[in-house]
């Protein structure tokens, strides 16, 4: 079965610096970005605090370098050492036996192909398996895109009149200025309810996709590297592990509600967690979306299981939602991630 994990949270965050865009002086500032909303019967523009979509994939490839390497999973050095440069050119390439190799092949270019070269990546990174790369020098260009999407944090749209950016003010000792003592700085922090939205293509794990569509790791590996795949994604919803200056800013981090979807043979999106309907949305969504993909004589059997978990009083559908799956609700994030992980391994062979 071709299985898709589509997943949408709402997660309350308190006094965060996960994504700091620049500093002017000694002022550092938080990202912000605009979103239109409707508001007393007119669309408006707010700017908001937000999370970069690079900062979250940044942070989830960092986190399966750590996983994949403690189940025994190959993970390139730069990797690993969550430096993303991936195998961009042979200047980037590791001293490790299969890149001196792939470097050599490289050079003899007759009788070596991009599939030949994505294949020997992904034997030997979990992680460009799964966040991609792109080799742009000659004889040729190999692009492998991400398996997984993910975007931005936004504060949610059912909450945007409970949203701040405020700046705090900090002093630290300046030993370029004894004279003084101390220097003065300000880092904005943010506060909201944040929506996150989060995509894997997981039965494409360990395969090449590029010139050719061909198996590399074999089902036993897949399995492992579906099981850490997840559990990365996991760590980093129920933790904030991930973003800016977590050191001496850890926000205060409480996921309210998730919803999570498997699909397949084709995608299927759960709705962003904008309002606390978006899981009757979801559910609704899928039951409709099932029934137009198996309508009539087709052989595609498409299928979608919903999985939620409710902390906040969320919308549940009223009526029906077969022949798409509702799994009863869940009484934890990390018990609705527990059987979300052991389903989606059943059905990755």
């Amino acid at each position: 079965m071709t299985a898709y994990v589509s997943l949408s949270a709402r997660v309350l965050v308190n006094v965060e610096a996960l994504n700091m865009a620049e500093s002017v002086g000694n002022y550092i500032k938080h990202r912000r970005v605009p979103v239109v909303v409707e508001e007393d019967g007119s669309t408006v523009v707010k700017y908001v605090p937000a999370v970069s979509g690079e900062s979250v994939g940044h942070g989830y490839q960092a986190i399966l370098g750590q996983l994949a390497r403690q189940a025994g999973l190959p993970v390139c050095d730069n990797c690993y050492k969550e430096v993303f440069t991936k195998h961009a050119s042979k200047e980037m390439f590791g001293t490790s036996d299969w890149e001196r190799k792939l470097k050599e092949l490289i050079g003899k270019k007759d009788g070596f192909s991009p599939t030949q070269f994505e294949a020997e990546v992904i034997r030997n990174c979990v992680v460009e398996d799964l966040g991609g790369f792109l080799y742009a020098e000659e004889p040729f260009q190999v692009k492998r895109s991400s398996l997984f999407s993910t975007g931005y944090l936004i504060p949610a749209a059912d909450a945007l009149r409970s949203v701040a950016v405020e700046p705090q003010f900090h002093v630290r000792y300046s030993p370029a200025r004894p004279e003084e003592g101390q220097a003065i700085y300000y880092v904005e922090i943010g506060s909201a309810v944040y929506t996150l939205s989060f995509v894997i293509d997981v039965a494409r794990i360990g395969w090449t996709k590029l010139a050719e569509v061909k198996d590399v790791i074999g089902e036993a590996e897949r399995k492992k590297r579906v099981e850490v795949a997840l559990k990365s994604l996991a760590a980093m919803i129920v933790g904030p592990l991930f973003g800016a200056k977590r050191t001496r800013f850890l926000p205060s981090w409480e996921v309210r509600s998730i919803v999570a979807a498997l699909s397949g043979p084709m995608p299927f999106i759960t709705s962003p967690g904008h309002t606390k309907a978006y899981l009757s949305s979801t559910a609704l969504r899928a039951k409709e979306f099932v029934k137009a993909m198996n309508h009539g004589n087709t052989d595609l059997k498409q299928q979608v299981t919903i999985y939620y978990y409710n902390g906040e009083g969320l919308t549940t559908p009223s009526e029906d939602v077969s022949p798409a799956v509702l799994k009863p609700g869940f009484a934890s994030p990390e018990e609705l991630f527990a059987t979300l992980i052991t389903d989606v391994v059943g059905v990755s062979g």
